[in-house]
C-alpha cells in the first residue's frame, strides 16, 4: 500500500505461510476520477436485466402447474404459536417467486429460474439489507445452482394429505448430512408442507393454508420496485 492509499500488491497465503495467489499492479495513473466512473451501472438495479430469459424453454410439464399459495410458519417444538411468519409463493414454469415476511419484521424476496443460475434475492432485517443477483446458465460440470434451488429430489415413498389434496413427501437435499429440506408436493407441483431440518429434528415448518391454481403472469413475479431503487442503496444517478 502506498502512502496515498493505493494498493499495489496482494498475496493470499496458505496456513503454512506459502503463497496461494498473488496480484501486482502493472500500471497506475494518479488524477481526478469522475464520480460516474465509480458508480455501478443503473441497469444493475433493473430487475429485467437479471430476469431476461437466457433461452427458449420447453413446454411446461404436468408436474409444474401455475399457482399462487400462502404458507404460514411455525416452530416445530410448539405448533400452536408463532404462526405469524408468512410466505407468498408463485410459480410460472420455469420461474418461482417466494416472499417471506417474518414475525420479527424481516423480509426475504427471491425470484429465480429453476433451470438456470438466474435470479434476484433481496433480504432485510434489523441488522442488515442485502441484494444479490445472477444471470448465467448452469455449468454442466457443476450442475448445482444458486438461490437455494434443489437440483435433485428423492421420493421418500410417503403419502399425506393437506387441505383435501394428496401429496408425496420428497427430500430436496438427499446428499446433505447436517441440514436439509423436505416437502410434501402434489402431483402437479404444489408444495403443501415445507420442512427445514437440522440434525434429526425439524427447525421450522411451513404449511400451506390456501392456494389457487391459476395462470401466473411473469410481471407478478418481479420484486417490489422499491427494493431495487438505487437511492435506497445510496446511489444517486444524474
Amino acid at each position: 500500500m502506498t502512502s496515498d492509499g493505493i494498493e499495489v500488491a496482494t498475496k493470499v497465503l496458505f496456513s503454512q505461510g506459502e503463497v496461494m495467489t498473488e496480484e501486482r499492479l502493472t500500471e497506475i495513473k494518479r488524477g481526478p476520477v469522475p464520480e460516474a466512473d465509480v458508480l455501478p451501472s443503473r441497469q444493475l438495479f433493473d430487475a429485467t436485466t437479471w430476469l431476461k430469459p437466457l433461452r427458449n424453454y420447453p413446454d411446461r410439464p404436468q408436474s409444474a402447474i401455475d399457482f399462487e399459495a400462502k404458507l404460514v410458519a411455525t416452530a416445530s417444538d410448539n405448533p400452536s404459536v408463532n404462526r405469524t411468519s408468512t410466505v407468498r409463493l408463485l410459480r410460472h414454469y420455469p420461474w418461482w417467486f417466494r416472499q417471506r415476511d417474518g414475525k420479527d419484521g424481516s423480509v426475504r424476496v427471491m425470484v429465480w429460474n429453476e433451470l438456470e443460475n438466474q435470479g434476484i434475492l433481496y433480504s432485510s432485517s434489523k441488522w442488515e439489507r442485502r441484494l444479490e443477483a445472477a444471470r448465467s446458465p448452469v455449468d454442466p460440470k457443476r450442475p448445482w445452482a444458486g438461490f437455494d434451488i434443489p437440483t435433485e429430489m428423492e421420493n421418500l415413498g410417503k403419502q399425506d394429505q393437506f387441505l383435501g389434496e394428496n401429496c408425496t413427501w420428497y427430500d430436496l437435499t438427499p446428499n446433505m448430512a447436517d441440514a436439509g429440506q423436505k416437502q410434501c408436493i402434489t402431483s402437479d407441483g404444489i408444495p403443501l408442507k415445507d420442512d427445514y431440518w437440522s440434525g434429526w429434528s425439524a427447525v421450522e415448518s411451513f404449511e400451506t393454508v390456501e392456494f389457487k391454481r391459476r395462470t401466473v403472469d411473469i410481471g407478478e413475479m418481479l420484486p417490489p420496485r422499491e427494493y431495487l431503487d438505487p437511492t435506497a442503496w445510496g446511489f444517486e444517478f444524474r
